[in-house]
């Protein structure tokens, strides 16, 4: 059962968690079982929700480890999520959709044939050959089981098949693939799009939730200049993937992200109607620093004369400052929720940060024993250096908020 499907105990039986039990069985949602309703009033312990006993805290905290999450359906309730995080060991969410669409990320390549000036990958690719590496399908799975084992992965938990790496450089994406289709594991893909793999297996993309096809141009002068690639044959890539995973299943969404420059804007209505004739929903981005090194010294007015030039000849940076100043004291970064591993199955601190940070390595992934060590592990991730200081410059709210800096 533990292999097919999610338990989960609601807490709080009030019109909320009426309309997840409704949603759930109106779209024929088989794969979260509601094991168990809890609730502090004692005029409803004992009683049952739809046929589910509803059961005080102690009653709970003694069939914990049969669920592998509890979810808070009492809204704008942090009195209630705080004490049930202090009392129990499986994950607390605060509501269903921080449930449903935690993330986790797999740097299945370890390298990226990109050479994108203001990301921390590029720039190194322009100085040096990187290194080919890449997660084979054996170790994928291994991991892939680890994390539903322990109990911190669900199949309708996104796993994001990229970070820092291009995903179709590795050898063994359509391996990875098939697997990922086999267990109906929700999952998501970001590519540049300079190579392509096809795959020949019905439904592969049924459970592929989004796809993003990032460009920098669509004029090969300015796509040179960042990606570096071919634009006739990265659009016709693009055309054949999009088309392939259509023919296999896919009915997510399928994203063009157009990183604006000063030098490129002119091209946006070209890329909106590649979009448009690609079906594709168009977002148009500011081109930003990748890379918390950049980050950090473009915050804190650390960069060289050459970096500076570089980036205000480039990017358009108008609205930066103005943004991190709104950022809220009490903000919490929406992607301490996403749980990143290289392609060696070791965890990194973020899927935002990069090599160039001292804090950016830990731990294999198989050394975290149960949800309760992650989130004690965890816990000490984010209180780091670099953690602190990404939160302290502001740089946390500014990469998640990029999209209310008008082009």
């Amino acid at each position: 059962m533990y292999w097919n499907s999610s338990k989960v105990i609601l807490w709080g039986c009030g019109h909320n968690a009426e309309d997840i039990y409704s949603w759930l069985n109106n779209e024929g949602i088989n794969d979260i079982i509601i094991c168990a309703i809890g609730d502090n009033d004692v005029n409803k312990q004992g009683r049952s929700f739809h046929s589910i006993p509803i059961l005080s805290l102690d009653e709970i905290k003694a069939i914990q480890y049969e669920a592998d999450a509890v979810i808070v359906t009492i809204t704008n309730c942090k009195s209630v999520y705080d004490q049930l995080v202090q009392m129990l060991e499986i994950p607390v969410f605060d509501n269903f959709w921080s449930f449903y669409n935690q993330r986790f990320s797999f740097d299945i390549s370890g390298w990226c044939n990109a050479k994108c000036e203001f990301c921390s990958t590029g720039r190194k690719n322009r100085e040096v050959v990187p290194s080919q590496n890449y997660m084979k399908a054996d170790y994928f799975i291994k991991c892939y089981q680890h994390l539903r084992k322990i109990g911190l992965l669900h199949n309708l938990h996104e796993i994001m098949l990229y970070s820092w790496g291009e995903p179709f450089l590795n050898k063994d994406f359509l391996n990875i693939l098939d697997y990922i289709a086999s267990q109906k594991q929700r999952f998501s893909l970001s590519t540049n799009a300079s190579v392509v793999q096809l795959t020949n297996t019905p439904g592969a993309y049924e459970s592929c939730s989004t796809v993003i096809f990032s460009l920098s141009g669509m004029k090969q002068e300015s796509y040179s200049r960042i990606h570096g690639f071919d634009i006739e044959k990265t659009q016709k890539n693009i055309s054949m993937l999009i088309r392939n995973m259509r023919e296999h299943g896919f009915s997510g969404e399928a994203i063009l992200s157009f990183h604006v420059y000063k030098f490129n804007q002119e091209e946006l209505s070209d890329a909106r109607q590649f979009s448009e004739d690609h079906e594709l929903i168009f977002k148009p981005i500011n081109a930003y620093l990748a890379g918390w090194d950049l980050q950090d010294r473009f915050v804190n007015n650390r960069l060289n004369d050459v970096e500076r030039k570089e980036i205000e000849d480039s990017l358009i940076t108008t609205g930066i400052r103005e943004l991190i100043k709104k950022r809220p004291n009490n903000y919490r970064c929406p992607l301490e929720n996403i749980i990143s591993i290289d392609y060696q199955g070791k965890l990194e601190l973020c899927c935002c940060s990069d090599a160039d940070a001292k804090n950016f390595y830990w731990d294999n992934i198989d050394k975290i024993k149960s949800v309760s060590e992650w989130k004690q592990y965890r816990k000490v991730m984010l209180e780091c250096d670099t953690c602190k200081e990404c939160r302290k410059s502001g740089v946390d709210y500014w990469i998640n908020n990029s999209e209310k800096i008008c082009t």
